[in-house]
């Protein structure tokens, strides 16, 4: 029969190698948000830049505020297309080549919110 000290202190391991699992395993949410605001031209005005570490996931929203921009266009450390929001106010992709810039598509002020989700280690 098992003492109440080894009892406890098989539970302590079970809990510890469980919260060591969770930090590896189990993705937690870092929220972002920019404004973009753009006169038409796409270049360093109405850009932002995030960098979630490779294998993460983003994902996140836009909506215009003011003007008529179209949308916006996100763009990898390549200079490749990984998202381009005309056509949907939504987005998602893992992160394989940050830096990330984030540019508006047209005039306007759009809000961009978001989340990179990977686990803490």
């Amino acid at each position: 029969m098992l003492s109440h000290l080894e009892i406890g202190f098989i539970v302590a391991i079970i809990v510890a190698v469980a919260v060591l699992i969770g930090l590896f395993a189990i993705p937690v949410s870092h929220p972002f948000h920019d404004q973009l605001v753009g006169t038409g031209l796409f270049g360093t005005e109405g850009t932002a830049t995030i960098n979630p570490p490779v294998g993460s996931y983003v994902s996140g929203t836009w909506s215009v505020l003011s003007g008529s921009p179209e949308g916006i266009i996100i763009l990898d450390s390549y200079n490749e297309t990984v998202y381009d929001g005309i056509f949907s106010n939504s987005f998602g992709f893992t992160a394989n080549h940050p830096p990330y810039v984030l540019g508006i598509v047209g005039a306007g002020t759009i809000n961009v919110w978001g989340n990179i989700s990977y686990p803490i280690l």
